[in-house]
């Protein structure tokens, strides 16, 4: 999310510092690019930015508020007319990462994704009953200048390198739990994994044919009788 600030237990060195930047950096982006292909679809795009301190957490990440106390916003909502025959299409409310599946050695492809990121967006939209789009982008291998090392780069527009699931079809396709890196907190990590194949490409998301049989009709009780508002 935007000007999101990490509470920091240990002191981190220069390079850390440099990491956090460039990533955060890198992340902006993905999300970018993501907007971009968003409204090209002709998807209309909400950005969870809350410039009010009481919609921010004491990190500086925007939140929803009630007396239960904060719940972290995702990313970015999406909403669009639905196809014939829905009558509605629910907003979608999507978190947005630079990410690239790990092989195993059995050659299975998993997504690695932070148990506190997945316990916040479901969270989220459990609590508000709305539905959820993860969307990672797909890196690709480059080598560092004057280095034999390589990296994973997320720079350029490329749509074809972007897939997406919903959170309700991830709930059902979790295919483990592992260690992950430490996190710049100096703590353990532990991640969610998801085949890659549970995933589809964003491209045939933002321009397919999307229908949701769910329905939000109102009703208020008056007089001991449920009336239609």
């Amino acid at each position: 999310m935007a000007d999101s600030v990490v509470e920091l237990k240990v002191v981190p060195s220069a390079s850390e510092l440099r990491e956090f930047k460039e990533a955060k950096e890198e992340g902006d982006r993905v999300q970018d690019e993501f907007i971009l292909h968003s409204m090209d679809a002709g998807w209309t795009v909400l950005d969870f930015t809350a410039e009010s301190k009481r919609f921010r957490d004491k990190y500086g990440a925007p939140i929803a508020v009630n007396n239960d106390g904060d719940i972290k916003l995702p990313d970015y909502g999406i909403s669009k007319q639905p196809y014939y025959p829905a009558t509605t299409l629910p907003s979608l409310y999507c978190e947005i990462k630079g990410k690239t599946p790990y092989t195993h050695k059995d050659g299975q492809r998993y997504y690695y994704y932070d148990d506190w990121r997945w316990d916040y967006f479901k969270e989220f939209c459990h609590q508000t009953g709305n539905a959820g789009l993860l969307v990672f982008k797909y890196g690709v291998r480059v080598k560092k200048e004057n280095s034999d090392d390589e990296y994973w780069d997320y720079s350029g527009i490329d749509l074809d390198r972007i897939y997406c699931a919903s959170l309700e079809h991830l709930e059902k396709n979790i295919a483990g739990v592992r260690k992950g890196h430490k996190a710049r907190n100096g703590k353990q990590s532990w991640c969610v994994l998801f085949p890659f194949e549970a995933f589809i490409p964003l491209k045939d998301f933002l321009y397919g044919e999307i229908i949701s049989p769910i329905r939000h009709p109102l009703m208020l009780k008056q007089n001991n009788e449920w009336v239609g508002v």
